[in-house]
């Protein structure tokens, strides 16, 4: 293989927007919250967090504070800091796989996930406990003078903190998976215990348990206490995640509205706000009004485009969210759709329109509405784009739709009976590119469309051009196609070393190819790539250069950022002729 180009843009400042955070606490005024790839993010008032560096990449999966540190664990990794800012790695002793923390009476207390617990007073030196169970156990927390640990099959498992090698199986009157177990530390003491099908159950001394009636039908993944309140999370599936509850008594539960389609894994109390912890952070004063404080998304991320300073996304549920920085979204008013095929944005009269598999919606309000558009394709569409001056919809059986501002479409054949995915535009050339190698090009205005010559029977999903050239890639063989006219083309035999590269990227001089597994990696003609490290371990979609730097998105709300090199703001994916190119295709 030859060597890699020297690309011309730094690649080196990527910015993690889905956090997919797992646990929070908070000590010494200082908040911390853990999560997947080493995730750790960090605030002094509740209200603006900062991403620190933790130094590991693994799964946190929890955090304790005590004894003036912070502790927090991941499998068989243990990070410990006094401020939250600098963390320290310990070896803990064999045997030791938690993510679950809890710290009280002096001592933390970790279980692997199930037959054994660890404690340790500084979150270093650790002793060994053998637990009574062979269920898996997920999560601990102390109160009422013991640790009481809860897991699947209704599992409740206490300790009194004087004697940490006696751990007592209990009888929880449930089957139930239970995920989560909070305290009230104020009379009457309470712990609440939640778990699946909204499996609810109480004790006032963690020995004797009630199953309360919930009332409540989803799985309930945390539960958390503060200021004379109870607050829950839960959901049955990502698309009706976020769902909120709360309680003054563990019994009774009231709803309450939620800004965030998220799944929360924690609850946190703190400095007089509760915070409940995910792919979002959301806070309240008061457990009924809730608003986002920092977060990316919790939906998978099929498409995104970017105009007059607003991201739309789609997802593979139908939903639209939209956000002006790529870190918050919402959701605005939108049609009832299954899932949307991709998203394009005309400068010209500032429109954004969404694919569907048999149809369009359109907004023309920064996406704060959308519609049905009366058109309805010939062919199943897959991908929608902006190039040069013009909307492209890609579509099944070698079609094509065709409109100037995304008001009138008009569907075009082509000779082609490939199922058509990217397009861009170059050179005088507008280029279409499918399955099974296929190109079409135009060089009238998309009146006409010529079948190429294929140089691959490859997939191909994305194609950019920049730096003079046509760069189009997308199967499973890792082939990539060059070209200079779009006519003539090159094989570059599997150079890609991507599973499936799902979107190509032009922006500042670098073509940028996304796919599986989160991988990016970069080439200045398409003739050699560079891995690019990036913060991502879900599989990327696609991606754009319309805004400042890049944006890419993905699977588990994957959401990445590039920032801008100086000078250069949005719509740094150019081509020599001055054209913005962005290629995004699924």
């Amino acid at each position: 293989m030859p060597a890699a180009p020297a690309p011309a843009a730094d690649l080196s400042t990527w910015h993690l927007r889905n956090m997919s955070l797992t646990s929070a606490a908070s000590g010494n005024g200082i908040y911390i919250a853990v999560g997947k790839y080493g995730f750790m993010m960090r605030s002094t008032d509740g209200d603006t967090w900062t991403k620190v560096s933790s130094g590991v990449e693994d799964e946190l999966g929890d955090v304790a504070y005590g004894n003036g540190v912070f502790v927090a664990v991941g499998g068989n990794t243990v990070l410990i800091s006094s401020d939250g800012l600098t963390w320290n790695e310990y070896t803990p002793p064999a045997g030791f796989y938690s993510y679950n923390i809890a710290f009280g009476n002096g001592s933390f207390v970790a279980i692997n996930s199930s037959s054994s617990a660890f404690d340790s007073l500084d979150g270093i030196n650790w002793t060994e406990r053998t637990l009574p169970t062979i269920s898996t156990l997920t999560d601990i927390i102390y109160g009422y003078g013991m640790f009481v640990v809860v897991g699947y099959s209704g599992t409740v498992i206490t300790a009194p903190v004087a004697d940490l090698s006696t751990w007592t199986l209990r009888t929880s009157g449930t089957i139930q998976a239970l995920w989560q177990v909070s305290y009230r530390n104020t009379p009457p003491n309470l712990f609440v215990a939640v778990g699946a099908s909204g499996t609810v159950i109480t004790s006032t001394n963690g020995v004797t348990w009630t199953v309360q009636t919930s009332g409540i039908s989803q799985t309930l993944m945390t539960v958390g206490y503060g200021n004379g309140l109870f607050v829950t999370s839960g959901s049955n599936s990502s698309a009706d995640a976020g769902h909120i509850w709360t309680s003054t008594n563990g019994i009774s539960w009231t709803e309450q509205a939620s800004p965030a389609y998220e799944w929360f894994f924690d609850v946190l109390y703190a400095g007089s706000n509760y915070f409940l912890i995910g792919g979002k952070i959301i806070t309240s004063t008061n457990g009924t009004a809730w608003s986002i404080v920092h977060g990316g998304t919790g939906w998978d991320i099929w498409s995104v485009a970017y105009g007059n300073g607003v991201y739309t996304a789609g997802t593979l549920t139908g939903d639209i969210i939209i956000s002006s920085d790529g870190i918050r979204w919402t959701k605005p008013n939108y049609p009832d759709v299954t899932t949307i095929v991709d998203m394009a944005y005309c400068p010209t009269n500032q429109r954004f329109v969404g694919g569907i598999s048999n149809g369009l919606i359109y907004s023309g309000d920064n996406g704060v509405t959308w519609n049905s558009h009366a058109f309805v394709p010939a062919e199943s569409l897959n991908g929608l784009y902006y190039v040069h001056d013009r909307f492209i919809g890609t579509c099944a059986n070698g079609s094509l739709i065709l409109s100037p501002y995304g008001i009138t479409w008009s569907d075009y054949s082509t000779a082609s009976s490939a199922s058509l995915q990217g397009a861009t535009y170059g050179n005088n050339t507008f280029v279409v590119v499918g399955y099974g190698g296929e190109v079409v090009t135009s060089q009238n205005g998309g009146a006409s469309w010529q079948v190429q010559t294929s140089v691959t029977g490859n997939n191909l999903r994305s194609v950019a051009y920049g730096n003079g050239t046509f760069v189009a890639a997308g199967g499973i063989n890792h082939d990539v196609i060059t070209s200079s006219d779009g006519i003539n083309w090159t094989l570059q035999a599997g150079i890609l070393p991507i599973l499936t590269c799902y979107s190509i990227v032009f922006y500042d001089d670098v073509f940028l190819a996304i796919g599986s597994n989160g991988w990016v990696y970069s080439s200045s003609d398409g003739t050699a790539w560079s891995p690019v490290d990036v913060p991502a371990a879900s599989t990327l979609f696609c991606g754009t250069a319309d805004g400042p730097g890049v944006t890419m998105v993905g699977l588990n709300g994957a959401v990445i950022q590039l920032d801008p090199p100086p000078g250069l703001g949005g719509g740094g994916g150019s081509s020599s002729g001055g054209c913005f190119i962005s290629s995004v295709v699924h």
